[in-house]
């Protein structure tokens, strides 16, 4: 199911920076998303009950099949090549982790599995363990990905 399938939903849509100037779609925020999603569950004859929608709620949904893998895609060529400067490896880093977490490919434990990739690709380039911060994952959702890097630069020094 897409967020543009939720009629009366506000939906926001991330575009990332890849490698090579191109530009894919990202993780989406849905906004009023969980009434029509419980309802769509009902209709189907499923149990809605685990749908919380009560509150000013927000949902993301990964983006399309064909944008994660390219998002995907780039992070592993951007983490791959030859990193001539500390400096050089921790931009590289820091731009994988955004979008590796734009590229999410599964729905339950898809962050604990990032969170240990990142921090054993970044022990590797950076000859130390980076620092990932608690609402990592969040911030790379709700974040321009300038300001995600520029934040998680930030927690590096």
């Amino acid at each position: 199911m897409s967020c543009a399938d939720l009629p009366g939903t506000d939906v926001l849509s991330n575009r990332v920076a890849l490698t090579g100037r191109r530009v894919a779609g990202g993780m989406r925020l849905a906004h009023h998303a969980a009434a029509e999603t419980a309802a769509r569950i009902a209709a189907r004859g499923g149990d809605p009950s685990r749908i919380v929608t009560d509150g000013d709620l927000i949902y993301t949904a990964s983006a399309p099949e064909t944008d994660r893998m390219a998002i995907f895609h780039s992070a592993m060529i951007l983490l791959a090549e030859d990193h001539s400067t500390p400096a050089a490896a921790l931009t590289t880093w820091l731009q994988a982790v955004y979008l590796l977490y734009q590229a999410s490919r599964r729905k339950r434990g898809g962050d604990a599995t990032i969170r240990t990739f990142l921090i054993a690709a970044g022990t590797y380039l950076l000859a130390h363990p980076p620092v990932l911060l608690h609402d990592i994952d969040l911030l790379a959702y709700v974040r321009p990905q300038k300001q995600f890097v520029a934040e998680l630069r930030a927690a590096q020094s």
